[in-house]
């Protein structure tokens, strides 16, 4: 299957699966950041969960099993029961529609966290940012051109649009996500709990206590909006964990315009994304690239596919010669 030049474009999470499950053809990576110190996993700064181990097994990573403690606060109280009332308001709150969110499944829960960092394999490129692509040819910024035969693409979705010359008609909207971490003392904490906040009068709609790490997770409409409101709230937040601002240190913060995807047409959604591999050979992987708020497990099943319609070309084209 060597003969098979297969490119994919992104080192993140999704770059890293499709480069181990694609392997066997010894695939190009081309990531636009740079090598210096790049891991995808230490760049996740969100809180990162796994539900079946299957995927850090995908990815040559070890991984903790975890047990994890999920309430909601809702009216000044910690639930944990979920209705339909917190539900609707969380989806409303992070993606600007109603469906069915993680905030309904609460209580306690078995989780996987992976504790490598997660590195594509195979040849990876860096500092290649993709300026145009043709049938078969990747055109980069700063670097020649690279010639393919199967392209799986990570880029978003209206982003990869317009970087193949295609037009929609569609909206592509993101909700923007703020996350600030902080470091508890080693040995301080060994739980793993979230707190969903419903409720628009907070910013903040998740909390999480994941062992050592703190993670406030928000929606902002700009960068540095509304701090010294943001602290206050994260302090009373923190007071429902049981502890104090100053029980943390190393506050780090940072801000992530494509956030929360929201949802477009789906068949809208399937029709441009099958335009792109049946004309281009692109595959489109990864939530960004579907534009599906999809979990990172859901990424194995994915890959899966992808790899059966790369055995089916591969195998039309080797028949025609």
């Amino acid at each position: 299957m060597s003969d098979q030049k297969i490119a994919i474009i992104g080192a993140g999470v999704a770059g890293a699966i499709a480069s181990v499950a694609t392997s066997s053809y010894t695939p190009t990576v081309f990531e636009a950041s740079q090598a210096s110190g790049h891991t995808c996993f230490k760049r996740h700064k969100a809180v990162l969960r796994l539900r079946d181990p299957a995927t850090a097994s995908l990815l040559g990573c070890q991984v903790e099993a975890v047990t994890v403690q999920k309430m909601i606060l809702f009216k000044d109280q910690l639930i944990s029961e979920p209705t339909i009332t917190t539900n609707n308001l969380y989806s409303l709150k992070v993606s600007d529609t109603i469906q069915n969110k993680s905030i309904q499944d609460l209580g306690f829960c078995q989780r996987y966290i992976i504790k490598d960092d997660i590195v594509p394999k195979g040849s990876v490129e860096y500092g290649c940012r993709v300026s145009r692509i043709t049938p078969g040819r990747i055109e980069f910024e700063n670097r020649e051109s690279f010639d393919y035969d199967i392209l799986i693409s990570t880029i978003p979705l209206p982003a990869l649009l317009k970087i193949c010359d295609i037009t929609a008609k569609q909206s592509f909207l993101t909700k923007q996500i703020g996350i600030l971490r902080g470091v508890l003392p080693d040995n301080f904490s060994k739980v793993h709990q979230t707190i969903y906040i419903p409720e628009h009068h907070y910013k903040t709609y998740r909390a999480t206590l994941q062992g050592s790490d703190i993670i406030f997770e928000n929606i902002e409409s700009k960068p540095f909006d509304d701090v010294l409101h943001l602290n206050n709230e994260r302090k009373e937040l923190l007071k429902l964990f049981g502890l104090s601002w100053d029980c943390a240190s190393k506050w780090t913060s940072t801000y992530q315009v494509a956030g929360k995807i929201i949802p477009i047409d789906d068949t809208a959604r399937r029709s441009l994304i099958y335009r792109l591999t049946d004309e281009f050979n692109i595959f489109s992987f990864g939530r960004y690239a579907i534009w599906k708020q999809v979990r990172i497990d859901n990424l194995v099943a994915d890959i899966e596919k992808i790899k059966k319609m790369i055995r089916s070309k591969y195998e039309t084209s080797k028949e025609r010669t």
